[in-house]
């Protein structure tokens, strides 16, 4: 069993699916993908390998004893699709798939997700958004820190193994200036820093420059990426050199803090 896969979406094409009411829209999680089997407890990569991730199967007997008390872990041939959070141990379920009934809709599985019973557990069915609620949810989501939003076409079926046009993933990616503190040739990178709060530079990053304009030790540049985890800028990549800003401007409070909290429906 291999997961099914999702589109990345850009900005420009989002706002005509937030309108159609074939869509409907979920936090995306930054976690870890997790195929659950109902009758084996088998957990799978979404490339259907058994899951080695050390920290996130530390909680998986604990996930496997909540299915089994609430009488979900048995013998059936169904997989449950979500996301693990390994620093919570919460297991975000987004999808169910039946491999007898592979006609089944979205939003009738998203509907046999929602009927399960999972009151005291560390499993959670994501929250979804339906018609004209997802704009308003696209900006609860990025005010919240979150990495993004995740849009779903609710008449699609569960294509195992296949990056699908059905189910697309929409990445907030932010934007800061940092100061060039290192170059290497090989590979050809850059590391980075801010002024902290104490007037000392504080390292957030490297990035490649491969491509890339010529920079030096004390250059500003502007970097596009997805998070800051509080030590590092997650996938940073430079955008361009900034001649116009001085190093003594680029500071740590322009890197909002990311957040893995589950965002709800107000």
């Amino acid at each position: 069993m291999q997961a099914m896969e999702y589109t990345d979406v850009s900005e420009m094409d989002i706002s005509e699916l937030l309108v159609n009411d074939r869509w409907v829209a979920q936090q995306k999680y930054d976690g870890t993908r997790v195929l659950l089997h109902l009758g084996t407890g088998d957990a799978l990569t979404r490339k259907g390998t058994p899951l080695k991730f050390a920290a996130a199967n530390q909680h998986l007997d604990s996930i496997r004893a909540d299915l089994k008390r609430v009488g979900l872990l048995g013998n059936r041939n169904v997989y449950l699709d979500g996301e693990l959070i390994v620093e919570s141990g919460i297991y975000y379920l987004f999808d169910v798939f039946d491999p007898t009934d592979p006609t089944m809709t979205y939003q009738d599985r998203l509907a046999w997700l929602h009927s399960l019973n999972l009151d005291g557990t560390n499993i959670k069915i994501v929250a979804t958004w339906w018609g004209d609620s997802k704009i308003k949810a696209l900006s609860l989501l990025r005010n919240a820190g979150v990495e993004g939003m995740m849009l779903k076409q609710i008449d699609s079926v569960y294509e195992v193994g296949t990056r699908v046009k059905s189910c697309h993933k929409f990445k907030f990616v932010k934007s800061a200036d940092v100061i060039v503190t290192e170059t290497k040739t090989s590979p050809m990178s850059a590391s980075f820093a801010v002024y902290g709060h104490d007037g000392k530079l504080v390292p957030v990053g490297a990035c490649s420059m491969i491509g890339k304009p010529h920079v030096e030790r004390g250059d500003v540049i502007e970097v596009n990426y997805l998070f800051w985890t509080g030590t590092n800028l997650y996938q940073p990549r430079m955008m361009r050199k900034r001649t116009d800003k001085a190093a003594r401007d680029c500071h740590l409070d322009q890197l909002p803090e990311y957040s893995r909290e589950e965002v709800v429906p107000v």
